[in-house]
Formats: structure tokens, C-alpha cells, sequence
């Protein structure tokens, strides 16, 4: 994917970064292109098996970074880790909506407790970095307008253009202390999402079937960005659309599928 040039981002060459769940998808995604900006970069990651951490997606870059399999839980290792840090790019959660209910202890270990020990140690050893926290859509809960914006009420996107938006956040000072959307640039139904998979694919076919029950509980339903605000003050839109960022992922699990199996 080929970046516009920005001298904001010029301004990472030589920084130090640090990544928690850095070998996820969206994690993996931010290391490569901060590598490419010439930042240091340091990838944490417990490996906990379902939680989406792969060494497969840092292939490519293995050995232009640093890799610590650690736990935030707990703090211990986080001092360490943090300190002479600049940036902090944190997307260490459990994002189960359905394991959250089902094991309520371990995702308020993970996404409340875990979060605030790993505040507690940047304030202790390095109270200047920069945070950038990655959310979700459902704190949203069910909408009560389309397109939804920041001002929604509170009811508890291709992968390289995610990243590249969080990127943009963590060098914009007014984006400082807010939480903003992003999203694409127009919504897709879930059967015209399947049927431009299959034009992506050059064939197939898919199948309705009804709603998983458990599933149905925490779903949301129907859910449109409204993410104006986000692209006034960082300057960043998506470049990937959705049938070239289809047929990228196609091409490189053909490939590479075996490392996720």
C-alpha cells in the first residue's frame, strides 16, 4: 500500500514505540508501518491462544523489531517495557462480546483492571508518552440514529487503513484526550459485503441461515460511522476500498493461510 507523504509522520523516524497486543491483526498492521516511518518498535503480546496473536503477520518485519510475550496483567513487566518509550499503541483487550458474558471475571481482569495497572505505569515511569487506546463499535450499543457521532450516547477498517488512522491520532494534538470514530467510506449491507467477496474471489456462493441466539443478544444491528470529526482534525481518510482490500486479503491468505490454521 503506497502512503501520501505527511511531515507529521516524518516526525516518527528515530522514535521509540510500543505496541501491546503487537501481534495481532490491527497491532501487526501499526508495527509495519511505523517500521516504515522509521520508528523503534517493540511489540508485546500474551499469545493467548484465541486472542488473535500470530507471529505470521509480522513475517515481513521480524527482524526490525523487538518482541516481549508478556501479560499486562499485572504491571510487572510494564515498567520496564515503558519506560524511554514515546508512543504507546494499546490493543491489548478481549474483544469477545459473548466471552464477556460467559467469563466475566477474566474480561474485567483483562479490559478494566489490566488497562488501568497499565495507565498506573506510564504515569509511574513515563508520564509523557503518548496513549492511543483502540475501541469498538459496541460501546455504542444498539443505535439510536444513523450515521452515529461522537456525541451518541455510550451503552456498554481495510487493516492497513486502521492503523494508519491511529497513526495520525497519536501526533495530532487536538485529537489529544478525545475518542473519536472511524470508519469507511460508505456502509455495506451483510449480503452485499458476501456478494463482493465472491466477485473478489472470481466465483462461490454463500447461504442465509438464522441468527445464532447467543449471538443475537449482543448484537447491535445496523451501524454507520460518522467519523467527520476524526477527518477534520487528523487529516486522515481510508485509501483501500472495499473490493481491492477484498482481493488483497484473498491473495495473501492463498498464500499465507496455513499460519492461521
Amino acid at each position: 500500500m503506497t502512503f501520501r507523504s505527511d511531515p507529521r509522520l516524518e516526525g516518527y523516524a528515530g522514535t521509540r514505540a510500543v505496541i501491546t497486543g503487537g501481534l495481532g491483526l490491527i497491532g501487526s498492521a501499526i508495527a509495519r508501518r511505523l517500521v516504515a516511518l522509521g520508528a523503534e518498535v517493540l511489540l508485546v503480546d500474551s499469545m493467548i491462544p484465541e486472542y488473535g496473536g500470530n507471529s505470521a503477520n509480522i513475517a515481513h518485519i521480524r527482524d526490525r523489531v523487538s518482541v516481549n510475550i508478556a501479560d499486562i496483567r499485572g504491571g510487572y513487566a510494564l515498567r520496564h517495557l515503558l519506560s524511554g518509550q514515546d508512543f504507546l499503541f494499546n490493543l491489548a483487550t478481549q474483544t469477545s462480546h459473548l466471552d464477556s458474558m460467559s467469563a466475566p471475571e477474566e474480561d474485567l481482569a483483562i479490559n478494566y483492571t489490566a488497562q488501568l495497572q497499565l495507565l498506573e505505569a506510564c504515569r509511574e515511569v513515563n508520564p509523557g508518552i503518548a496513549i492511543v487506546h483502540a475501541g469498538t463499535r459496541q460501546i455504542y450499543g444498539r443505535p439510536e440514529y444513523l450515521p452515529v457521532d461522537e456525541r451518541h450516547s455510550l451503552r456498554p477498517v481495510y487493516v492497513d487503513d486502521a492503523p494508519e488512522a491511529l497513526i495520525y491520532a497519536a501526533v495530532t494534538p487536538d485529537a489529544e484526550g478525545l475518542a473519536l470514530n472511524v470508519g469507511g467510506e460508505k456502509p455495506y449491507s451483510l449480503a452485499a459485503l458476501a456478494e463482493a467477496i465472491i466477485d473478489a474471489n472470481g466465483g462461490g456462493k454463500y447461504e442465509i441461515r438464522e441468527f445464532p441466539p447467543e449471538r443475537k443478544r449482543i448484537d447491535i444491528g445496523d451501524f454507520l460511522t460518522d467519523d467527520t470529526r476524526f477527518r477534520g482534525l487528523c487529516g486522515w481518510c481510508p485509501r483501500i476500498g472495499l473490493a481491492d482490500g477484498l482481493r488483497r486479503s484473498l491473495d495473501y491468505y492463498r498464500v499465507h493461510l496455513k499460519s492461521y490454521l
